[in-house]
């Protein structure tokens, strides 16, 4: 071996020798830093650990296997979040912005198997809150994109069905992402850009009484769609009516699909807002139960118009469609006997701006076509403006043939009441407001009259009272104009009942304007 070859090879060797010092050197330098940010740098009240941290710099890539942050109110040592992953990577820091710009910038972070715990119960917010200064980080991030895969997510509240939301088998795709000093400070503490989310398993407690369960869900790009939603009661009727102190309905409200488009959310100053361009609902089938045996709510009611306006945030819904519902509600008066039913079936309903951002004079506008106790058409329009400080409404409906007979199915359980006959024709117009609200009816119908039945013989016929009844009931409407009767009545509203006990009470006077 000539001595010119042999120095040519030290060289080489040497060359060699030196890049993977300096690789090893360079993985030893940013996992040292790496480490010290993770001890020393983030806030006090976030503790984290690992059993193992690798650096690669051939490839940029950071590797945490078996991650652990326990995150601890500020004030004391209470642990209200959890967070474990099986592996963490991180890919392509850029090593420019990390040591010279105080900048963390990440090509993409990828976490498996995650596992996210928090109990609300021990989460101290006021007090948190009131040093979120000190919450301020030492060094930006900047992510391309985060990617999570198989995430389970649990929240608690410290009751005795603790579980207050649940999902599993989350898929988290956001693209760049950046939080700073500034935006940790900020409701929502980071910038985002295009998103996906998705899972197959939601549970939600609603409320002490009630849960939902969402089958599947996706969150991409501004558009959100849930499968198979069910919200209900989570008692029996006769259990939940001994929990009650109050009156408070039973339900169970099942929903094919909700589809969401063009969603829009986050704060403005301190004001959260939503907003979509529509939201369509696919065969929503709702049963409600009314025990009317517990004791009233006292409780104002306020008017559709009036919650709208008072949402604790801004809501713009452009249009609302509603596909093949259904409405069953039960309504219970009478301990001997499990109540009355009326049904609307084949129901669908356009609803535009649903809104409490609109200005003035931009109404909500509201289209239902429905079947009525299975075989009567039904359809309504109604309007309210938001901004009416006065709830003035309009609502007309349109109803078709009726049985009479086929309200017995709730007159009779509840009222005591059997009804016999038809109605071929009635139509109905109610405007009002907060305080009071006139009806004009006009109908068509044969062959009426009732049967009131003794109160404690559910089968037996009070003669005398049904007699007298029919004396005061217009047996035909033949003998009006066109062969309708018309009459108009005033209603005042009784504020602690509903906006459908308000329409009733109207309907009812406008009966009894054209049937006595």
């Amino acid at each position: 071996m000539t001595t010119t070859l042999r120095n040519t090879l030290f060289i080489i060797l040497g060359v060699v020798i030196f890049c993977i010092a300096a690789l090893l050197i360079s993985n030893l330098i940013v996992k040292n830093k790496v480490e010290a940010f993770l001890t020393n740098d983030l806030p006090p009240h976030i503790q984290n650990s690992y059993d193992e941290l690798s650096v690669n710099m051939l490839n940029g890539t950071l590797t945490l296997k078996q991650a652990l942050v326990a995150v601890r109110n500020q004030t004391n040592d209470t642990i209200h979040t959890n967070f474990s992953a099986e592996k963490i990577t991180i890919e392509d820091l850029d090593y420019w912005d990390y040591l010279f710009n105080d900048l963390i910038h990440f090509e993409a972070i990828q976490l498996s198997n995650a596992t996210i715990e928090h109990h609300k119960n021990k989460y101290n917010s006021t007090k948190d809150s009131t040093n979120a200064s000190s919450s301020k980080l030492k060094r930006a991030f900047l992510i391309g994109n985060l990617s999570v895969d198989n995430t389970t997510i649990s929240m608690y509240d410290g009751t005795s069905d603790s579980t207050a939301l649940y999902t599993d088998r989350l898929m988290i795709d956001v693209d760049s992402i950046r939080m700073d000093s500034q935006s940790i400070t900020e409701k929502i503490p980071f910038a985002y850009g295009a998103y996906t989310v998705k899972t197959d398993t939601v549970f939600l407690k609603v409320s002490a009484y009630e849960n939902m369960t969402i089958q599947q869900l996706e969150l991409q790009q501004g558009a959100l769609d849930l499968k198979q939603i069910k919200l209900f009661t989570k008692y029996s009727r006769d259990k939940h009516a001994q929990l009650l102190e109050k009156e408070r309905d039973h339900f169970d409200l099942r929903i094919d699909s909700l589809q969401l488009a063009k969603i829009d959310f986050g704060f403005t100053d301190d004001t959260f807002f939503a907003e979509s361009h529509k939201l369509v609902l696919s065969n929503p089938k709702l049963d409600i139960f009314r025990n009317k045996l517990v004791a009233d709510d006292p409780s104002i009611k306020p008017l559709y118009s009036k919650m709208l306006r008072e949402l604790p945030f801004a809501l713009t819904i452009d249009s609302v469609a509603i596909k093949n519902g259904a409405i069953a509600y039960t309504e219970k008066v009478k301990q001997d006997n499990p109540g009355g039913t009326i049904t609307f079936s084949a129901l669908d309903a356009q609803i535009a701006n649903m809104s409490n951002t609109y200005g003035a004079n931009t109404k909500t506008e509201i289209h239902i076509d429905a079947q009525f106790m299975e075989q009567t058409p039904f359809t309504v329009d109604w309007n309210f403006d938001v901004n009416d400080q006065e709830d003035r409404f309009l609502f007309k409906s349109d109803v078709g043939p009726l049985t009479a007979s086929r309200l017995n199915k709730f007159t009779e359980p509840n009222l005591g009441v059997k009804m016999e006959g038809a109605t071929n024709k009635t139509y109905f117009t109610i405007s009002g407001g907060n305080e009071a609200a006139t009806i004009d009816l006009r109908i068509n119908y044969d062959e009426f009259k009732v049967t009131v039945m003794e109160k404690d013989e559910k089968n037996d016929k009070n003669w005398f009272l049904s007699a007298v009844a029919n004396l005061f009931i217009s047996k035909n409407s033949d003998d009006s104009e066109n062969d309708f009767r018309e009459g108009s009545a005033q209603v005042s509203r009784v504020k602690n009942r509903s906006f459908f006990n308000y329409l009733w009470l109207n309907v009812e006077a406008g009966l009894r304007k054209n049937l006595l």
